[in-house]
């Protein structure tokens, strides 16, 4: 797609990091691909940026200098939209959807990654309550002695996996909807297993948009939170030029 000037939006970003080597160049908008250390990056970054600028119909360009540092440019297409606002509604209308619901289910968030659980915070806490814990032992206890509506487990984990995290919330409640996050897409048998040992769904890393989870997550939440329901009924969850 070519567009003129006044027809897209240009973000730069540039480092002196000491730019990337030819070796690895083509890989770096991989999941999971990274040339950091274990423990210090998950590879899902750039990852991410891509495939939410694919999602708004732009395009990432790169380029880097060895030795030297790199530039990212990010080119979306300019909404010719004319920018509404919602109006006041009454007080038997859908709730605004920049209005947060008074009250908000909980939702637990396992993964040994702090960048995803930050990340996926980030995108869901003006509608959930939300608690994250990255040991997966800690926080089927936390899951025993609270109360949450749902939860969402990464499936590979050091030590303990999300298929044994599934299994241990399933012997103490059979009712909770757990969802099931991976990016893996060679692991299809494990995440049949998911399924068979209490899982409801699935959420793919890494995550496209703030829309795609939130709308996954709301098909699981139910009444008490009719605020909640009145935002899902609301075509356009959050502000998006891809429609």
């Amino acid at each position: 797609m070519t567009l003129s000037e006044n027809e897209r939006v240009i973000i730069d970003y540039s480092d002196n990091a000491g730019g990337i080597q030819e070796s690895v160049r083509d890989k770096i908008f991989d999941p999971f691909f990274t040339t950091k250390d274990s423990g210090v990056g998950t590879g899902l970054g750039l990852s991410i940026v891509h495939g939410i600028i694919q999602q708004h119909r732009g395009r990432v360009e790169m380029n880097t200098e060895w030795g030297k540092g790199t530039t990212f440019r990010l080119i979306i297409p300019r909404s010719l939209r004319p920018v509404t606002l919602p109006v006041e509604q009454t007080k038997d209308a859908h709730q605004p959807i920049d209005q947060a619901p008074k009250q908000k289910p909980t939702v637990l968030i396992i993964d040994d990654e702090l960048v995803v659980c930050e990340l996926l915070q980030n995108m869901i806490e003006k509608y959930f309550d939300v608690t994250f814990i990255q040991t997966p032992d800690n926080a089927v206890e936390a899951f025993k002695e609270g109360h949450y509506d749902l939860v969402l487990t990464d499936l590979r984990m050091p030590k303990v996996s999300g298929l044994e995290v599934i299994e241990r919330i399933r012997a103490v409640d059979s009712e909770t909807p757990i969802l099931l996050m991976s990016g893996h897409a060679e692991i299809e048998a494990e995440v049949r297993v998911a399924f068979e040992k209490g899982a409801v769904g699935l959420i793919t890393k890494p995550f496209l948009g703030q829309n795609d989870v939130l709308r996954e997550l709301m098909k699981y939440i139910g009444e008490p939170f009719s605020a909640l329901t009145s935002v899902r009924q609301v075509d356009g969850l959050v502000t998006s030029s891809t429609q």
